[in-house]
């Protein structure tokens, strides 16, 4: 691996860190773009050979020191790692080995490109003089005293001047050098050619400072992951978001580890060109100027999918939407090479029983007289059908745009989904297997879905043969499904089964009928008690007899996993899915093992409007190619029954089998409730959510903590408060407590707080997250 990594530099400090947060380039506040040296300070800014104090400025007009001059050149030739290994040695007296430049000056005398003075020192903060600058970047070129003529240092510097490195600068041989101009010369060195090999500049003989040709980036291709780039060279990461290149352009970049820390310069004179139709050779293509046609040259180097083309293969990989960038070559006379792009996709439309309008699809909008195709037609918005997939496409820069519509469904019978439920890859209908596309709702299949092997379902495919979506194909009758209220062990009471121990049930259908079933078994004892409060499928399979219950066989379903939904009664929608005319919604209040359930078949109407808290909805059964809701299990979720109360004393006593039995008071309104359902979370002044039925306690759900701790309101009213400067809508059966300092609660009235008072502590509990509306429950004030 190369470990040498590029470091940004700061010529504007005395002391220069090693490590940098950032190589990614800047502007600097005090060098505008008018500036003569504003490109050359920019490119070496890119490159991460030189940064701004830490105000962003570059201060152009200060000069720069020999130290800091090593610095500058080391990062230049790409060899930090040198001077980190030179580091905390010393070669001259007036540099000591703690000194941050040691490494730099070391490393820069070790490699041939300075030197100390006469005296023996190297006088590290001296200004470096224009004869100083010329001698070391001529010499970082591979020129030696007996490659020139004349004595030093008008030697260097005619020579400096003859291969272009005091292009764009004016000073003498004493002069000091600004920082500026010091940039400039740099750069000039970065495209200045070798003494021993003309044809090849100084930034060719660095790794980092290669060229490479984009030939796509995530933006163009699915096959590029985010934040990567892939070159004729290979794929890169790219290591700041600032960096930005485009597809088929040629850069000079800062490459190190495959990371792009930074870009040189844009080697590209390029040609954009956008496909709108291909006959044989010849296309027809959009430009910033209109439309035109050409012949596609055969010179060219053609790249597609980061693999180079054949001429005769080009045809065939164009399309409408297309994208060819071509690069001139270095005569400007023709194209060096040719990068092609497909068509850019938008995400998935499918018309469905109310997303499709005048205006468009979904998101996908109609736009003045923009062309829709259809199986290579061009159609009107009316012969856009249920079920049709849409896609709006346009070239890689958002251009040429026309709408496709894709008509191609599958019907048949689910018979494999692979290669498990858990991480669905594909799935076969009827033997035939379809690889699912990258917009596919895999909840519907996976192994939370409701979607399953046997099922008939409608598959929709996309432009690229790859399943968009898929519904059930079934029946919208919902008759066999119901929900378990009851689960119990007893022994058979019938003559011919007297004794034998069988498992009942006792069902709520969707007709809300009840009834109680004995559960088909073989006598091996497998039935047990875990269906009580389950949605399940029940097939009858006895009749019922003068002493015997009919006998069932059920499938458990398997619920969805815990997510937000947002219903709307008006519209009658759970996220983008309608009630279906036949919906049943089973609402489970609580659950009680030993007796009946609360649970109960409820109005869609009296649905809550919203986002609803994640678990709320447990299973939705969606059917039909509209994928309308017939089936649904929601979790309480009117939070009915469910209140939260003070424990105001926690007891303990020892039963006749010596078990410690905690007997907890809790106060909820302004009565005392006992029970002995207990919590190691449970302790006195706590507040908890508890289940309440037939004016009894059922269970203690959780503890809750106050979502406020204040110690003053800034209002009051009978329905809110305001607290820190926002208001929280009180619940209708809120209760206020004030709790003295013997441990005594009192129930008061809003009337009663004082907002002019600072009280010891106010403790604010909601009967949910303020996320979804929660409101103030009871809030304990202790003073």
């Amino acid at each position: 691996m190369n470990y040498k990594v590029k470091l940004a530099v700061s010529v504007l400090s005395a002391v220069i860190a090693l490590n940098v947060s950032s190589v990614a380039f800047a502007a600097f506040s005090d060098v505008s773009p008018k500036a003569s040296y504003a490109d050359e300070v920019n490119h070496l800014a890119s490159l991460g050979i030189i940064n701004g104090n830490e105000n962003g400025e570059f201060k152009p007009n200060d000069m720069i020191t020999r130290e800091q001059f090593a610095r500058l050149i080391i990062a230049a030739a790409d060899e930090d790692y040198k001077a980190d290994i030179y580091k905390k040695t010393t070669v001259f007296p007036d540099i000591s080995s703690s000194r941050w430049s040691s490494g730099f000056v070391n490393a820069a005398v070790k490699l041939g490109y300075m030197k100390g003075m006469l005296d023996g020192k190297f006088h590290p903060t001296e200004g470096v003089t224009y004869s100083q600058v010329c001698t070391v970047l001529v010499k970082m070129l591979g020129y030696t005293d007996s490659d020139l003529s004349g004595t030093w240092p008008q030697s260097y510097l005619v020579k400096a001047k003859e291969i272009g490195l005091s292009d764009g600068v004016n000073f003498t041989s004493n002069d000091q050098m600004p920082r500026w101009a010091v940039a400039v010369m740099l750069d000039n060195l970065l495209d200045s050619s070798l003494k021993s090999n003309p044809a090849k500049k100084f930034s060719e003989t660095i790794d980092s400072y290669a060229q490479y040709i984009v030939l796509a980036t995530s933006e163009t291709s699915s096959s590029v992951s985010e934040g990567e780039v892939l070159t004729d060279k290979g794929t890169f990461i790219i290591g700041d978001a600032s960096i930005k290149l485009e597809l088929g352009n040629k850069y000079r970049l800062n490459v190190d580890d495959n990371t792009i820390y930074g870009v040189y310069s844009n080697m590209s004179d390029s040609l954009n060109l956008s496909i709108d139709s291909i006959s044989s050779t010849t296309i027809t293509y959009k430009d910033a100027t209109g439309t035109h046609s050409m012949i596609l040259p055969s010179a060219p180097t053609y790249y597609y999918k980061g693999v180079q083309q054949k001429y005769d293969a080009i045809p065939g990989l164009l399309e409408k939407c297309s994208s060819i960038v071509f690069n001139k070559n270095a005569s400007g006379t023709g194209y060096e090479y040719a990068v092609i792009s497909d068509p850019i996709y938008s995400k998935p439309e499918v018309v469905g029983k109310s997303n499709k309008t005048n205006e468009g699809v979904g998101k996908i909008k109609f736009e003045s007289r923009i062309e829709i195709t259809k199986s290579g037609t061009i159609i009107t918005v009316p012969e856009i059908e249920q079920d049709d997939v849409i896609y709006e496409v346009t070239d890689i820069w958002g251009g040429n745009k026309y709408i496709l519509d894709v008509e191609n469904s599958v019907d048949g019978e689910l018979t494999d989904i692979l290669p498990n439920k858990v991480s669905p890859k594909k799935i076969s209908v009827d033997g035939v297997s379809y690889e699912l596309g990258e917009y596919m709702d895999l909840s519907k299949i996976n192994s939370q879905g409701v979607m399953k092997v046997k099922d008939s379902v409608t598959v929709l495919l996309g432009y690229d043969g790859k399943v968009v979506d898929m519904y059930s194909s079934d029946e919208e009758d919902n008759s066999d499904y119901a929900i378990v209220l009851n689960n119990y062990k007893e022994k058979s009471t019938s003559v011919e089964n007297y004794g034998t121990e069988y498992t009942y049930v006792k069902l709520l259908h969707t007709d809300n009928t009840t009834k109680t079933y004995r559960l088909a078994d073989d006598g091996d004892d497998n039935n047990d008690l875990t269906y009580t409060a389950k949605l399940v499928k029940y097939k009858e399979v006895n009749k019922e007899t003068a002493d015997e219950f009919p006998v069932v066989e059920l499938q458990k379903l398997d619920y969805l996993n815990s997510k937000e939904y947002e219903i709307d009664t008006n519209k009658k929608t759970i996220d983008s899915h309608y009630f279906a005319d036949n919906i049943k919604i089973f609402n489970i209040v609580n659950e009680v093992y030993g007796t009946d359930c609360n649970i109960y078949l409820m109005d869609p109407s009296k649905l809550p409007d919203g986002i609803v808290f994640p678990g709320k909805i447990k299973y939705l059964n969606m059917v039909g190619p509209f994928e309308d809701i017939n089936v649904m299990l929601v979790d309480n979720i009117l939070d009915e029954d469910e209140y939260l109360g003070v424990v105001t004393k926690k007891e303990s006593s020892y039963s006749r089998s010596s078990e410690v039995v905690y007997t907890n008071t809790i106060l909820i309104g302004d009565k005392e409730y006992t029970t002995n359902y207990n919590s190691d979370d449970v302790y006195e002044g706590c507040v908890v959510e508890v289940e309440m039925r037939d004016g009894k306690i059922m269970g203690i759900n959780s503890t809750r903590q106050p979502l406020l701790k204040t110690f003053t309101f800034d209002a009051v009213d009978s329905t809110r408060v305001k607290i820190g400067g926002k208001i929280y809508n009180l619940k209708s059966n809120a209760s206020i407590y004030f709790l003295d300092y013997d441990g005594n609660y009192e129930k008061k009235g809003t009337d009663e707080i004082d907002v002019t008072h600072k009280y010891d502590k106010i403790s604010v509990y909601f009967d949910d997250s303020l996320k979804y509306g929660g409101e103030v429950e009871i809030i304990v004030i202790e003073d």
